[in-house]
């Protein structure tokens, strides 16, 4: 059901370690101006309208009605969303079977306000899912469509393929083996290099396909 978790770091970074971390539905709050690391060992698995470290919980987080901590979440600034994605950072041990790669999933009204580090996860964002972070993979595909959406300070996976399609849109410096975007008439992307990394910068817009195998798409 719609379960509500507050985790209390006070002033500390705090480290937690778990064997999976599987919210089928509800609501995380982290509380203090500390950092929660998580490490998880096995699977991570989202439910629908599940939001990981809300950026703008309510007073009444406990008891508020689901509405209003969803509207909440939807309503927060980007500042709130930032000063949230800032407070958690998961890590995401891979598979011990070699050629196979773990799923990271936010699809279906999920939100993520924290950055991801996934030894080998193929991620997808998809059906209005948002992240709000880092995302950071050693994994073979990143997808990204179907009105979802990531804003991040970087997506960093080297190895993989990333494609942006469907209403997508992606804000920050992509780093990948394969670029592709794909998108519909609402899809758009920016990308600006000048924080560090070597590229262009582009900012599409427009319907089509555009796909990249050198140059900004890999890190040289």
């Amino acid at each position: 059901g719609s379960c509500r978790l507050t985790i209390k770091v006070g002033d500390k970074d705090r480290e937690l370690i778990v064997d999976n971390f599987d919210i089928p539905q509800g609501f995380i709050n982290i509380e203090g101006t500390g950092s929660l690391k998580l490490y998880v060992k096995d699977d991570i698995k989202f439910g629908g309208g599940t939001i990981i470290n809300h950026p703008n919980p309510p007073t009444n987080f406990a008891t508020a009605n689901q509405e209003n901590i969803i509207n909440n979440a939807k309503n927060a600034t980007p500042e709130q969303c930032n000063a949230a994605a800032d407070k958690l950072s998961i890590y995401y041990k891979g598979t011990e079977n070699e050629g196979t790669n773990k799923d990271f999933d936010i699809v279906g009204n999920q939100y993520l306000y924290g950055s991801v580090f996934a030894e080998d996860a193929n991620v997808t964002i998809d059906g209005s899912g948002v992240m709000v972070g880092n995302l950071i993979t050693g994994g073979k595909s990143v997808k990204i469509g179907g009105g979802s959406g990531i804003s991040s300070n970087l997506i960093y996976a080297p190895d993989a393929d990333v494609h942006v399609l469907g209403s997508a849109k992606i804000n920050g410096p992509i780093v990948s083996n394969i670029f592709t975007f794909s998108g519909g008439n609402s899809s758009s992307m920016k990308f600006d290099p000048r924080d560090g990394l070597a590229g262009d910068t582009f900012d599409i817009v427009t319907p089509g396909e555009v796909i990249i195998t050198e140059g900004v798409a890999r890190e040289q």
